[in-house]
């Protein structure tokens, strides 16, 4: 979609804009089309999937970065010496997100609960859960996203412009010290931090020699 774009190449950016609409409404339909009768070439059940999104576009000497969602993309500088942020997540807790969000009339939220303690030296007391914060209408983790019908269609109880596919996009030009980029979903982050993964990359290659 970003190529096929009608201001790719001359203008980078716009196309990469551009095409994170065309997925986003190419999305909506798709699921939109799944609530028709099997005889209709649906389900008979909208598709209530939802998908966050990172790229990394190279043109010449220019790279252009973009995210929706909490997947992230990291770069390896200096041979592993120097690690850089390319993106930023788009949680809903965020200082600017939420605001962004409780002004287009969505609310943030975390759910919570109390669960017992099964260990010998706890046993008898309860323990307070605090959910990640979420977004309504939506009930996402994430402020930003491809999809997730149900968060953006009125008619299912959504919003669109609380939960938005808008990307963010940084664009600078590559230099002779960067090494590499990592994209990956959160599920990465999770449980490695931005060093852990970028020395995982360098102990998994024979880059570094």
């Amino acid at each position: 979609m970003i190529v096929k774009h009608p201001d790719f190449p001359e203008n980078p950016k716009r196309a990469i804009e551009g095409a994170f609409a065309e997925a986003e409404n190419t999305f909506l339909d798709y699921a939109e089309g799944q609530a028709a009768s099997p005889e209709m070439g649906g389900c008979g059940q909208v598709d209530r999937s939802g998908s966050c999104a990172v790229i990394a576009l190279i043109v010449g000497d220019m790279c252009y970065l973009a995210n929706v969602g909490d997947s992230r993309a990291i770069m390896s500088a200096d041979g592993g010496d120097k690690i850089l942020l390319l993106s930023r997540d788009h949680k809903p807790e965020a200082p600017d997100e939420t605001k962004r969000i409780e002004e287009n009339g969505g609310r943030i939220y975390q759910n919570s609960n109390y669960i017992p303690d099964i260990t010998p030296q706890g046993k008898g007391t309860m323990h307070l859960i605090v959910g990640p914060h979420r977004v309504f209408p939506g009930r996402l983790s994430v402020s930003r996203t491809i999809g997730d019908i149900e968060a953006k269609e009125p008619k299912y109880g959504g919003n669109p412009r609380v939960v938005v596919p808008t990307p963010d996009i940084k664009c600078f030009k590559i230099r002779n010290n960067y090494d590499f980029i990592i994209l990956a979903c959160d599920g990465v982050f999770e449980k490695l931090n931005n060093q852990e993964v970028v020395k995982n990359a360098w102990d998994a290659s024979l880059v570094k020699g």
